[in-house]
């Protein structure tokens, strides 16, 4: 009776472990980055939760981000974001996005993201970078974006991306040293200057006009820029 009790107690403690390992690892997989530098107030949401909490540069370099937390800046605020699959993002003010594993997609302003190409779970070098008019697909590259719900900016400075955009749903190849400029309607590519930084017209105040200025001044449209991808 005394080794049956003994043997219980000892699979209700084996059990026990088991289920909090479990546990732990579905909430570490969860986390999909943290903040490294933060100035200013940021606004930080769970996917649980209804509503934003602010938080100051202090708290919220202590904060892990996990999948499917929502972020924004303030006017006064700029962060940057390291990814723990091989993306860093760095958000001007007046940002809004979304973070998930191998995927980010922001509903409002602009910044930079770097991305050092890593597997995902299945073999892959797949990273998506969704905005409200075009949807990019990374491998390791260098680019600035900057979006509206209405239009979509991307300057790429160092390797390639896959775009597709809603109007006509195929997927092209964007090559450093352009940038796509995506609206509902349409979509163009211009060339840039070496040197040249979309996003330092927008950051002070994360204002699309102002991006749209530096572009007049720099751009120089191309023609039949695209190549598409052959399948």
């Amino acid at each position: 009776m005394v080794n049956k009790r003994i043997l219980l107690i000892l699979a209700l403690i084996f059990i026990y472990f088991v289920c909090a390992a479990e546990a732990f690892a579905v909430e570490g997989a969860k986390v999909v980055g943290k903040f490294s530098l933060v100035s200013g107030n940021i606004k930080h949401s769970r996917s649980t939760d209804s509503g934003y909490t602010e938080y100051t540069p202090e708290d919220a370099l202590r904060l892990d981000i996990e999948a499917g937390d929502k972020i924004a800046t303030l006017n006064d605020s700029t962060c940057e974001i390291l990814t723990n699959y091989g993306a860093s993002v760095k958000m001007i003010c007046n940002t809004q996005l979304e973070m998930y594993y191998y995927a980010i997609r922001v509903n409002d302003g602009g910044g930079w993201v770097a991305f050092n190409a890593h597997k995902n779970d299945k073999g892959k070098y797949v990273f998506k970078f969704d905005m409200p008019q075009v949807t990019l697909g990374v491998r390791g590259t260098v680019f600035g974006f900057f979006t509206s719900q209405d239009e979509s900016y991307v300057q790429l400075t160092e390797g390639l991306i896959e775009t597709k955009t809603p109007k006509d749903g195929k997927i092209k190849i964007l090559n450093a040293g352009n940038i796509l400029s995506a609206k509902k309607e349409e979509s163009e590519v211009f060339k840039f200057e070496p040197g040249f930084d979309m996003i330092k017209y927008a950051e002070g105040k994360g204002n699309m006009n102002e991006l749209k200025r530096g572009l007049k001044e720099n751009k120089g449209i191309i023609d039949n820029p695209w190549k598409q991808i052959k399948k």
